[in-house]
């Protein structure tokens, strides 16, 4: 990875730490499988959550737009996995900015 100056630059694991939602305006206030996702700046940077409606699977989404081939959104079959793909499309939204 090369930042503006064209030198290399060590991949950084960014801390990224989940938050129970502050404002009641969500679908489901109080939702024990709804997160804000906070980044190293104390910034809510997206959002994981587990759909109503009887759904297995969780939803993971930036709070940003990321534009094509970057993806800014997906789905995982555990929280987890959600965690883990919205890390790895963040670093590389990150990493595009460059």
């Amino acid at each position: 990875m090369r930042n503006r100056a064209g030198q290399h630059k060590a991949a950084v694991k960014m801390l990224l730490k989940l938050r129970r939602p502050d404002n009641l305006d969500r679908n489901n206030p109080g939702s024990r499988a709804d997160f804000d996702v906070i980044g190293p700046d104390g910034k809510k940077i997206g959002r994981i959550m587990k759909p109503g409606g009887g759904a297995e699977h969780w939803f993971w989404a930036f709070g940003v737009t990321a534009r094509p081939p970057l993806r800014g959104s997906g789905t995982a079959p555990t929280r987890e996995q959600a965690q883990a793909d919205f890390r790895t499309a963040w670093e590389r939204w990150l990493a595009a900015r460059c």
